[in-house]
């Protein structure tokens, strides 16, 4: 009988959140792929255990190359002092998140956001 692991990629792995998701992930010996724009910031755990994919779950090659042969995500969008608004944020890692997701067939997506968590309306 073949035995399948799952892989779950996980987003922004050293934010609050996702990285206690990656601890549980590796300690439970599931294989886990995270997108890391420095991987000096990760856990020498991660460095390890982990695939890493060097650059931004914004970008475009970077996704598809996080989840080619995904079975699922940790989508976590990462506050962005940068963007025009929260929306223009969100529009900047959603649409393409998306279509990775779909072209990637990807079967689970869990995803949260740190963006509108300085906000009074409009949040989450």
């Amino acid at each position: 009988m073949c035995s399948h692991h799952v892989l779950i990629v996980i987003t922004a792995p050293t934010a609050l959140i996702s990285s206690q998701v990656l601890s549980r992930v590796l300690e439970a010996g599931s294989d886990a792929r995270v997108v890391a724009r420095d991987p000096s910031t990760l856990s020498s755990e991660a460095r390890e255990k982990a695939d890493v994919i060097v650059g931004s779950h914004r970008d475009i090659d970077i996704l598809d190359r996080a989840l080619r042969g995904a079975d699922q995500v940790f989508w976590v969008v990462p506050a962005d002092s940068t963007a025009a608004s929260v929306y223009h944020a969100y529009l900047g890692f959603s649409i393409p998140g998306a279509e990775a997701v779909a072209r990637n067939r990807v079967a689970r997506v869990v995803t949260v956001s740190a963006l509108g968590r300085r906000l009074q309306r409009y949040a989450g």
